[in-house]
Parts: structure tokens; C-alpha cells; sequence
């Protein structure tokens, strides 16, 4: 009884949080959450709430032109997770309840909010650094290679032009490479780290046409599509 309890407690949790990554207000929201529908309950609720708050300090730098209101925001969320008070957030709750069996976990969260701190400061805004850092949590968090997820991750993000298209790696140009991202630690099925590589070749190959399904009810069927192996066409 008391492991179905917690059992539902996980779904509950993760759906809550999946929800909330699926209505943030950020074209990429969406897309992230989607990803993520075919994992466990704890690895959607990690995964969704380390994305979430990534998001989350992009909007506070990106929603102000004054770097000085945008250092204060992000203070806000430092503050918040040092407070011994009653989480002021549902995004701080999920981050310490994942704190209860992580002990360092919030200190690793508070070291991310610097270095999107630091990105505050600089002219062009630029995340990169910022934002690779929360792949790796996000890769060690879910069993995957870092260098997978750093690479699928800027693949993703160069949506936003955080940084400037590269060159396509062959990790997501070789078909059998890519699929092979579909499995996840000790060869087990993992599709989100895929599915990720899927959307963020899509939206390379059609922003040229201004083509964007990110918010399109189109994008569950692509999603079908590409678990089927039918992956987008690489440039």
C-alpha cells in the first residue's frame, strides 16, 4: 500500500510539473515537455523542473533591458531557495522535494542561477555557458552521456539564437546515431534525448521557411512520427 501511495504521489508530481513546463511562456516550453511524455515519473519530474527553471532565469534577463532589475530577479530565486519559509512557488517546491534525496542538489541550482548572474552582466546576454551547465545536471539527473545531451541541447537552443548555428554534429546526421539515442543508460529505451535531437532538426530545417510548430498541434503527430523512427531530414 505504501509503495502505491508513493507511486501515485510521483505521477501526481510529475504530471504537475510536466503541466507547468508545457504552459510556461517560451515557444520552447512545449516542445521540452512533449519530449519528456514517454519517461518515468521521476525523471519527468527532475527533467521538467530543471528545464523549467533554465527558463525561468532566461525570462528574468531577456524580459528587462536594465541589467540592474535582471540581477535582482535572479537574486529573487536565490533568495527563495535559501529561505527556511513556505515555498512562495510551485517551481521551488518541486526543486526541494528534489533537494530531500539530493542533498547538494539545491547548491547546484544556486550555482547556476550565478552564472545566468553573470550572463546578466555581459552586452550580448549570452547563456551559453549558463545553459551547457544545465545540460550536464540534466544528463547526470537522467543516465545519458553529457557530451550527448551538450550536444543536443545547443542543437535545440540555437533556435533562440543563443548560439550561432554550428555545423550539424554526426551524432544527429548519421540515422543510426541518432536513433541510437533513443537508449538510454545501459542500453535501456530513453526517448526524450531523441526526441529533443528530432525537434531541434526540424525547426533547423524549416526556419529558413519561418516555419514554426513548436506551438502547432501538429507537433504530438510529429513527435509519433519520429518515435517510429521516422526522424526529420538532416541539412
Amino acid at each position: 500500500m505504501t509503495w502505491f501511495y508513493e507511486q501515485t504521489v510521483n505521477t501526481k508530481l510529475a504530471h504537475a510539473a510536466l503541466k507547468s513546463l508545457k504552459n510556461f511562456p517560451d515557444p520552447l516550453a512545449r516542445p521540452l515537455a512533449l519530449c519528456l511524455s514517454f519517461e518515468s515519473s521521476r525523471k519527468q519530474f527532475v527533467a521538467a523542473s530543471l528545464l523549467e527553471i533554465g527558463l525561468t532565469l532566461d525570462m528574468a534577463i531577456m524580459a528587462t533591458s536594465e541589467p540592474l532589475l535582471a540581477m535582482v530577479r535572479l537574486q529573487w530565486w536565490a533568495d527563495s531557495l535559501r529561505s527556511r519559509e513556505a515555498e512562495t512557488t510551485p517551481l521551488v517546491f518541486q526543486l526541494r522535494r528534489i533537494a530531500i534525496e539530493q542533498p547538494d542538489f539545491l547548491e547546484s541550482i544556486k550555482a547556476l542561477i550565478v552564472l545566468w548572474q553573470n550572463s546578466s552582466q555581459s552586452v550580448a546576454h549570452n547563456r551559453h555557458v549558463a545553459w551547457q551547465q544545465l545540460w550536464l545536471m540534466l544528463a547526470l539527473q537522467l543516465g545519458v552521456e553529457s557530451e550527448k545531451v551538450t550536444v543536443v541541447g545547443q542543437l535545440v537552443m540555437a533556435s533562440r539564437q543563443i548560439d550561432n548555428a554550428p555545423d550539424l554534429p554526426s551524432l544527429v546526421t548519421n540515422p543510426k546515431s541518432l536513433l541510437e539515442l533513443r537508449r538510454g543508460y545501459k542500453g535501456r529505451a530513453s526517448y526524450w534525448l531523441y526526441l529533443m535531437a528530432c525537434f531541434g532538426l526540424y525547426q533547423r530545417s524549416n526556419i529558413s521557411a519561418h516555419r514554426d510548430i513548436a506551438g502547432s498541434p501538429l507537433l504530438g503527430w510529429y513527435l509519433i512520427l519520429w518515435l517510429a523512427g521516422f526522424a526529420p531530414r538532416r541539412d
